[in-house]
């Protein structure tokens, strides 16, 4: 038996900030001053992360939408893909059993 199994609870969407907030960081660090940066260069921590999302609400409200409805589009296009190769399997062994 065969057993295709789609997580639909939210973990991902709640992932969201984290991402930000870690991406972010690494963006920061691996460019330097060499490019302008977002939330005015100052890397999240743990002690300025409330604040940070206070001064920049919408900004990081832009970022999650966007985010989730990626993670979203990305999730039915997988799911998609594999109902079509469930399909195509399906047709290739009804074929060889006629």
């Amino acid at each position: 038996m065969k057993i295709l199994a789609v997580d639909f609870d939210g973990v991902i969407s709640d992932s969201a900030l984290k991402s930000l907030f870690v991406s972010h960081n690494a963006y920061c660090k691996y460019f330097d001053s060499k490019v302008k940066r977002s939330f005015g260069g100052e890397l999240f921590t743990f002690d300025n992360w409330e604040e940070m999302q206070k001064q920049y609400k919408k900004e990081i409200n832009d970022y999650y939408h966007s985010s989730c409805k990626t993670l979203y589009r990305n999730s039915i296009i997988k799911i998609n893909s594999l109902l079509a190769l469930h399909e195509l399997i399906r047709k290739k062994k009804k074929a060889k059993i006629n």
